[in-house]
């Protein structure tokens, strides 16, 4: 009778367990709180793959969140709509800027997930107005790419471990076992910057590209002949180098940028 009723407890406990999986806002709550203390791979097991990659590539550059300052977040609400559900809030930096962003959750194996993080409004301080500036490239809002305008050896030297965004002249686009690398220099004739490109990325970028070839080279136009990419800036045995995944972060043609202030 005691082994019974101990197994009637335990089956309850579980079944309360099963039942008590953060909901959207408190999950939302404790990831943001650990990724502002650094603790990574606990905010990854929060996330959905797209995030964790995101999460990946603050783990290697610190600035590419929030310029690397330090934030906090205001109070979470939540809105459901079908199997979706939405939190908002608002992270506020360090140099006064406050940043309104919602995070988007699905559920996976009952659990929620958070899908993506997206800008609502920024709210730029004065003192931010000077320094990087948090930039709407796509839906990654979790980060944002330093971007270093025109490609030259120096900047690429300068900002090696960097989330970057860069546009140089197309010195090459070469697909062989399976792998697209295109290279960009100054100009088309000498490379300083090898990007792999991989996935869904690299369809797009075959994409874009044969369309551009197809544009009369009897117009003048730099069509087709410039592209930009936003990744991780490495450099290994002195060949600079970077790999994009995302469709988002790969632009054949030239890019328009926000004006400096």
């Amino acid at each position: 009778m005691k082994k019974l009723l101990w197994v009637i407890r335990l089956l309850i406990l579980l079944a309360f367990a099963s039942g008590c999986t953060p909901g959207p806002k408190r999950l939302t709550g404790q990831f943001l709180n650990e990724l502002r203390n650094g603790q990574y791979t606990s905010a990854e097991t929060m996330a959905a793959p797209e995030v964790i990659k995101q999460i990946a590539i603050i783990e290697q550059d610190k600035y590419a969140l929030y310029n690397g300052q330090k934030w906090n977040f205001g109070e979470l609400t939540v809105q459901f709509k079908n199997d979706i559900a939405t939190v908002l809030y608002t992270v506020m930096l360090k140099d006064g800027t406050d940043i309104r962003q919602r995070a988007r959750l699905a559920k996976s194996n009952n659990r929620w997930l958070i899908q993506a993080i997206e800008n609502i409004k920024i709210n730029y301080s004065a003192k931010a107005l000077k320094e990087r500036t948090y930039q709407d490239y796509g839906n990654q809002m979790l980060i944002a790419p330093l971007d270093i305008e025109y490609i030259t050896k120096s900047k690429l030297t300068k900002h090696i471990g960097q989330f970057v965004m860069i546009s140089g002249n197309l010195c090459d686009f070469e697909e062989r076992n399976n792998t697209l690398t295109m290279s960009m220099g100054e100009d088309s004739s000498i490379p300083l910057l090898y990007v792999t490109i991989i996935g869904s990325a690299k369809t797009r970028a075959i994409k874009d590209h044969k369309k551009y070839l197809q544009i009369d080279y009897r117009v003048e136009s730099p069509l087709g002949d410039t592209f930009t990419a936003i990744g991780l800036l490495r450099q290994a045995k002195g060949r600079f180098s970077m790999e994009v995944s995302n469709p988002q972060n790969i632009v054949t043609g030239p890019v328009l940028r926000v004006e400096k202030r």
